[in-house]
């Protein structure tokens, strides 16, 4: 209650001529009209902000439960995008083994003293002149220091 609405009050009951116990009774009849109407106005209020509240809560636990499943079929499309890569992984690793060509291997050390593994491929008469496949492996033979019945049991492995 403001001392603004008691002076208002107090006109209003001078202005419609009473005095003394009626001035008195007619302010304090008014004045309670105006609590119980504040009264009313703060109880409104407040079921206001609990329904927005309840509102806002169950706004929050559905846009949480949207953003879950979200998640879960996220996580779903990468598990599914995974295992679809590494089936076709699986795939592409077969089509390698089955055409790919068994080699012979050799170790032989660089110029800075590290090792680093060089490869014979198997001689392929559809592919390799025999001239230059004999060249070729004498070169490593030497590099690989082989005896003469070396080079001849690793030359008839890498033919087919």
């Amino acid at each position: 209650m403001s001392v603004d609405a008691l002076k208002g009050l107090t006109e209003v009951g001078i202005s419609l001529q009473l005095e003394g116990d009626n001035l008195m009774a007619f302010v304090d009849k008014e004045m309670e009209k105006l609590r119980g109407h504040e009264l009313k106005m703060a109880e409104r209020e407040t079921q206001r902000l609990e329904m927005q509240r309840a509102h806002d809560a169950e706004r929050m636990h559905e846009e949480t439960k949207r953003l879950e499943m979200t998640q879960e079929r996220e996580a779903r499309n990468a598990e599914r995008e995974l295992k679809k890569l590494e089936m076709e992984h699986e795939k592409w690793r077969g089509e390698f083994e089955r055409t790919s060509k068994p080699v012979s291997t050799a170790t032989p050390v660089g110029a800075d003293g590290s090792s680093f593994k060089v490869k014979l491929p198997f001689f392929d008469n559809h592919r390799d002149g025999i001239d230059s496949y004999i060249k070729r492996f004498e070169r490593f033979a030497v590099i690989e220091k082989w005896s003469e019945n070396d080079k001849a049991t690793r030359l008839g492995a890498l033919n087919r």
